[in-house]
């Protein structure tokens, strides 16, 4: 017979199929040189992650046998992007906005707000969402000299931004925010709250040599 000590009922953890084909597994291993040669110190790793006004906890304290609930909203028309980048030692910069990441605002940010930020050395990481790869990204990086690098394809486990999103969706589902207003105080309250031991940390579990 099996115990409690042979058998723990776990989350799964899900992979996307597609990182088994072969272009995609050696995608990964390149990234795996390119780490070796760009000192991830030097990286800024941008993504964005979309938020909205029915957040709330996944999870309550209940008694035993008993259901909890929590009332939220169903029909949440405001919704709000946040589009940051961030780096090993803590620096986060971010913008939020209704709507979906184009071309325009991505330039947008990288110009106004990112760029700015970036020191010489330094060298932007992002993954393969459309924008990221237009003309007038692309032109933009090329024109302002910023060296850029592309995550391999559907490997967000290579990303530490996506532990940053998550400690940003626990904190702003524990507030709770039900108006406009009120949930972007909210973003800036989880982004405020990112910690350089919580980067480190992120930066190692995505196989980062720091």
């Amino acid at each position: 017979m099996l115990t409690s000590q042979q058998v723990l009922l776990q989350e799964e953890e899900r992979l996307c199929t597609e990182r088994s084909r072969p272009n995609i597994t050696e995608q990964r291993q390149q990234w795996q040189k390119v780490i070796q040669i760009v000192p991830p110190a030097t990286m800024w790793f941008l993504d964005e992650s979309a938020t909205n006004l029915n957040m709330t906890r996944r999870y309550a304290w209940g008694k035993t046998h008993d259901r909890v609930f929590d009332a939220v909203p169903v029909n949440t028309p405001i919704s709000r992007t946040v589009l940051a980048a961030f780096t090993v030692d803590g620096r986060v910069v971010s913008v939020n906005y209704q709507g979906g990441t184009t071309s325009q605002r991505l330039f947008d940010f990288l110009y106004y707000h990112l760029l700015p930020a970036m020191n010489p050395e330094e060298v932007l990481v992002m993954d393969n969402h459309a924008a990221h790869h237009s003309r007038l990204v692309t032109n933009l990086l090329n024109n302002k000299r910023v060296r850029s690098k592309y995550l391999p394809s559907y490997s967000p486990d290579l990303n530490p931004i996506e532990k940053m999103w998550s400690k940003m969706k626990a904190i702003i589902r524990g507030l709770k925010p039900r108006d406009g207003s009120g949930l972007q105080a909210a973003i800036q309250k989880a982004l405020a709250a990112v910690r350089v031991s919580d980067c480190v940390g992120w930066f190692r579990s995505c196989g980062l040599p720091l």
